[in-house]
């Protein structure tokens, strides 16, 4: 039986480029598997790089800076 890697929003964005805010974003939308187990968000690891995957990670980065500016 394996585990899923879980990793904290701030370990993601320091991985990912992206930053805090947008992957708490992509966590409360349901983009990617997450759990919040007291005060901490932590995702899943293989949900977040299918995501990106998926996306692409400049699409990513354009999507949250669009985000941001509104």
């Amino acid at each position: 039986m394996s585990l899923p890697r879980m990793i904290s929003l701030q370990q993601a964005a320091t991985e990912t480029g992206l930053s805090y805010s947008y992957l708490r974003r992509l966590c409360l939308d349901g983009e990617v598997y997450a759990v919040r187990p007291g005060v901490k968000w932590m995702l899943n690891a293989n949900s977040l790089s299918a995501f990106l995957g998926g996306e692409g990670k400049e699409v990513a980065h354009d999507r949250e800076k669009e985000l941001s500016a509104l």
